[in-house]
């Protein structure tokens, strides 16, 4: 995949939620050679979204609009034109009624007056097989509780790239289920890239000491089996996993505090080979700014391009939500020592 050096350029990354991407104007300084910015990230939605635009010259004061285009979508798996994007009220936007299938082959082409053909190739995601697990129910071990939360489990192998993050939405939004990223994450998976740590452990929070009789008799903690995970910032990059495979999920959550007992959605993404490596880049390059839709990257230069005779991605990605809920775990005396807490202080002892 080529790179393009940009000052600022925008990609779609659309939340699972199914909220109206943001994508704002892209301010390109390309010299005087004006070129074409192509942004499209094929989804499972029933709305393929595709933004136009111009680059900016060093000597205009802003970018031409980009009004006229013909910008057509071919499945070559099937050997078909899907159709024509047509043009939308949103300033660059281009809309087409249509579902990408999974697995099927695409290419975008896009016709704009003065300008050879442009066009890119890629291939639509599946969706990977992610269930969860009542720990209540499993067989005593690791995961297992006696209170309820969530285990999660891969239903199959894979081997491609599954992106995760959660929402850290508001007690009175559950049943809409927005709100911001949720600034950690972290996961006990051995499987997963360790770009974007933030060099930080978790450290479970007590919930509560429980007393019987004057005596201390243990503690309530959350996720005390992800003492010592690593932190990553906003998002976990999986890659590959296996068939039966059970992990935790965690974020810093900052409402548990307020309304414990409510599940938080944790978006799943699978995403194409284009996409991965466009969106792992701009994250490297520490650009991605929070929304409540995720929409927006702003980035610098060398960002990965798969866009012949433009600049820009044409991708695909699919994404679903699964609850992320409170795992509590009582812990008494007897066990402290298995998980790090100080008999005296009823703490956890910080590595």
């Amino acid at each position: 995949m080529k790179r393009s050096s940009l000052s600022f350029f925008t990609a779609l990354l659309a939340s699972a939620l199914l909220l109206p991407s943001c994508v704002r104007d892209v301010v390109l300084d390309a010299g005087e050679n004006v070129q074409v910015a192509v942004e499209c990230v094929m989804s499972n939605d029933s709305i393929q979204k595709l933004y136009l635009s111009f680059t900016k010259g060093v000597s205009r004061e802003e970018a031409e609009p980009l009004t006229e285009a013909v910008p057509t979508l071919i499945d070559l798996t099937e050997s078909k034109t899907v159709g024509q994007f047509v043009k939308g009220k949103e300033e660059n936007l281009w809309t087409l009624d249509y579902s990408a299938v999974p697995e099927h082959h695409y290419r975008l082409e896009v016709q704009v007056p003065g300008y050879e053909l442009i066009w890119a190739e890629d291939i639509m995601p599946r969706r990977i097989k992610v269930t969860t697990v009542d720990p209540r129910k499993i067989a005593p071990g690791k995961y297992a509780s006696q209170f309820k939360g969530h285990i999660y489990k891969f239903d199959e192998d894979f081997s491609s790239s599954l992106w995760i993050h959660g929402i850290d939405m508001e007690f009175e939004d559950w049943l809409v289920r927005t709100g911001p990223i949720a600034g950690e994450i972290f996961t006990d998976l051995q499987n997963v890239d360790n770009f974007n740590v933030t060099g930080e452990k978790y450290v479970p929070e007590i919930k509560l000491i429980v007393e019987s009789y004057g005596k201390f008799t243990g503690i309530h903690t959350i996720y005390p089996d992800l003492k010592g995970a690593m932190k990553h910032d906003r998002f976990l990059r999986v890659n590959g996993g296996r068939y039966d495979e059970l992990f935790l999920l965690s974020c810093n959550f900052s409402i548990w505090k307020d309304h414990a007992y409510y599940a938080r959605p944790m978006i799943f993404m699978s995403v194409s080979d284009a996409y991965d490596d466009y969106l792992k880049t701009a994250l490297m390059m520490d650009k991605v700014k929070e929304s409540s839709d995720m929409s927006t990257l702003y980035l610098r230069d060398n960002l990965p391009s798969n866009i012949h005779g433009g600049i820009g991605i044409f991708g695909g990605k699919v994404q679903w939500d699964l609850d992320c809920g409170w795992r509590i775990t009582y812990v008494p005396v007897e066990e402290y020592s298995k998980y790090g807490i100080d008999p005296e202080t009823h703490k956890y002892i910080e590595d």
